[in-house]
């Protein structure tokens, strides 16, 4: 019992070690990035958005899959229906923090977070060198400048955002009507670009969900304690033309369909995944147990 915790000790350790150095690295290179984009507009007297922007993206992807495999997230999903270079709009259901780090190492994209998260200490920065689009919800006036924001990074930066309509964490298993909101699906609707919605579930759910007024410290360090966290991600594209010809409205009431069905099916290949290696190793154990009667035979 006592090595039993030593070794989760150990593990939740080096976990933690490994996350500070990623999280370090990719802050430096968002810091190289920025000084290289301000030196070519000094001595080019030109915009740098058209190629930084996608630069860090791509980067914070690369990070996001070696962050995911730090915390023990085995992550499957289905083929990712984004083209190299294209730009869409995600919508997804939100569970936890994880969300981001499970849906970014599919998809390079930013992200539309809470203003609170800019202040939250490495986080913050993380999420600042990432180019998330940060909001205030309560205030209007901040919610129509990030709309403005999130339309221009889809429309002239050509860079993928993700949105979370619900505007918090929950623990449960689908998205919420009640909390499901529609006005980002209007900058999609402007710019021309695809709607992605995706489902993600978890195994087991109730230990990674983040949510209310959870503690972050706790709860990262119980995941990074966790030996694997399962995440399935499923996908499902609008694509452009019934994008701007349908209205807003109708959009979002049929992407909160979609995304609910989409969990569903996360949530079912989750349990099938985890029957399939349950029954593997039942047949292997079967094995050994019929080898070993043979050898006593023999």
């Amino acid at each position: 019992m006592e090595s039993k915790k030593f070794l989760i000790l150990m593990r939740t350790g080096c976990r933690l070690l490994a996350f500070f150095g990623v999280a370090s690295s990719f802050l430096l290179s968002c810091l190289f990035l920025s000084s290289v984009g301000f030196l070519f507009r000094v001595f080019t007297r030109s915009d740098e958005s058209a190629w930084l922007p996608r630069l860090k993206a791509q980067i914070g992807a690369k990070a996001s899959k070696l962050t995911g495999r730090i915390c023990g997230l085995e992550i499957t999903h289905q083929e990712v229906p984004v083209r190299p270079g294209q730009a869409v709009l995600c919508v997804s259901n939100h569970v936890s923090y994880l969300d981001i780090v499970s849906i970014g190492s599919t998809i390079p994209c930013v992200f539309l977070a809470k203003s609170e998260v800019e202040t939250w200490p490495l986080l913050g920065r993380v999420s600042s060198a990432m180019g998330c689009l940060f909001v205030r919800r309560e205030s209007l006036q901040s919610r129509v400048v990030v709309l403005r924001k999130l339309k221009r990074c889809l429309e002239d930066d050509s860079l993928s955002v993700c949105v979370f309509p619900e505007g918090s964490t929950t623990k449960e298993l689908f998205p919420s009507q009640e909390l499901w909101q529609r006005g980002q699906i209007w900058a999609a609707k402007q710019a021309g670009v695809p709607l992605v919605r995706v489902g993600i579930s978890y195994e087991p759910q109730d230990e990674a969900a983040w949510y209310d007024e959870m503690s972050f410290v706790p709860h990262f360090l119980k995941v990074l304690a966790r030996d694997v966290t399962k995440v399935h991600l499923s996908y499902d594209v609008l694509v452009t033309e019934r994008v701007c010809a349908q209205p807003v409205d109708t959009i979002s009431q049929n992407s909160f369909e979609t995304v609910t069905q989409l969990c569903q099916n996360s949530l079912r290949q989750i349990r099938a995944h985890a029957q399939n290696k349950d029954r593997d190793f039942d047949d292997s154990q079967i094995g050994e147990v019929r080898d070993a009667v043979k050898s006593s035979a023999v």
